[in-house]
């Protein structure tokens, strides 16, 4: 992608804010994805099931979602500048 840009799906309850359909666009546009709990607490990070479910329900994988790659590879991403 030319900026550089990742979209997040927020997987707290009362924001889930990137829909599925949202998450399927980008993936086809091929944006990368992160997803989030924005924990404020420990107990906040099972609500990921949630975030994991906007995506898979927007037909990405694991390859789509910037936080599933591995750390060097993340860092790789955030280095590149465009």
């Amino acid at each position: 992608m030319e900026t550089n840009t990742v979209l997040e799906i927020n997987a707290m309850p009362s924001r889930l804010d990137l829909k599925d359909i949202h998450a399927f666009g980008a993936r086809e546009m091929g944006i990368n994805l992160i997803i989030s709990t924005d924990a404020h607490s420990t107990e906040h990070l099972d609500y990921m099931r949630f975030g994991v479910g906007v995506a898979r329900r927007g037909w990405c994988e694991a390859r789509h979602i910037l936080n599933t790659r591995p750390l060097s590879e993340v860092k790789a991403f955030l280095k590149h500048k465009h």
